[in-house]
């Protein structure tokens, strides 16, 4: 079974196109929203069954971030589909999944073992970014280049392990990135065996808010707390030193390497986990 669960905001329903998301009698389709309501529950039932078909089930998620949006619609998986091998694509209100990809990333999943499957995402421009041509299994540096989207799990680690998205980042938090990251190398500390296949997932717009990491401190920062979240003492100092050498040239025009370094290494102290 492929579940496609979608994190938004009761106000962007609207946005949704019905030809973006496919009604299939393989999918099931689960909505986690935020944000304030307008309307009755009722009304929000019938948009979703609109937009998704009758199978459709949604939930509502009163803490703010993305990550406890995105955890909550795994709670509703977990809750209510607990059948043998079944798939969870990791999914945002303003893509085009790629159903005959998804069903091939799963074939794959199923002969190489695979607890999770990153994948590729195209734009209407080519590919959302450069991807490798050949399949590799990831470890918790080439986690770090994964987006959401790209992410297909296999629910059965993921639920008896009790593994979410990290609810101090993401999108709405103090640390507004780096989720994803910390979410794949809890499954590989789990146990997990995580893998890219060159497989078309999906169609997106051609930008992500990922590529900006240092246009505040508060991006910036994240990548500190990221790291140390990630990577035991002293290795995270070594990785923030390697990060801050490799990027340079992309943020060098708004910040310099030592003030760069400087905010980075703060995230390492405000993050106690």
């Amino acid at each position: 079974m492929l579940i496609i669960a979608i994190s938004t905001l009761f106000s962007r329903l609207s946005n949704i196109k019905r030809e973006q998301f496919p009604i299939d009698e393989r999918v099931k389709y689960v909505i986690s929203c935020q944000g304030e309501k307008k309307y009755d529950d009722e009304y929000y039932q019938l948009k979703l069954v609109e937009l998704f078909g009758h199978d459709v089930m949604w939930g509502e998620e009163l803490k703010l971030g993305l990550s406890n949006n995105r955890n909550n619609a795994l709670q509703l998986v977990f809750n209510h589909y607990s059948e043998p091998d079944s798939y969870v694509y990791i999914c945002d209100d303003d893509i085009f999944p790629n159903l005959e990809g998804l069903f091939l990333a799963i074939e794959a999943m199923k002969v190489d073992k695979l607890t999770c499957l990153t994948g590729i995402i195209k734009t209407k421009n080519g590919d959302f970014k450069n991807y490798c041509h050949y399949p590799y299994q990831h470890t918790k540096l080439s986690a770090a280049k994964v987006c959401s989207v790209e992410i297909l799990i296999n629910i059965d680690l993921i639920k008896y392990s009790n593994i979410f998205f990290d609810p101090k980042f993401g999108l709405g938090t103090n640390y507004p990135s780096g989720e994803e990251f910390i979410f794949l190398t809890d499954i590989i500390s789990k146990g997990g065996k995580v893998g890219y296949r060159p497989i078309n997932l999906c169609t997106h717009p051609p930008l992500s808010s990922g590529d900006d990491f240092y246009s505040n401190n508060d991006k910036i920062i994240a990548k500190g707390a990221m790291f140390k979240r990630v990577f035991s003492f002293p290795l995270y100092y070594i990785m923030i030193i390697a990060f801050a050498i490799k990027k340079h040239k992309e943020y060098k025009k708004n910040i310099s390497f030592f003030c760069f370094l400087k905010q980075i290494l703060i995230g390492t102290i405000g993050n106690k986990s």
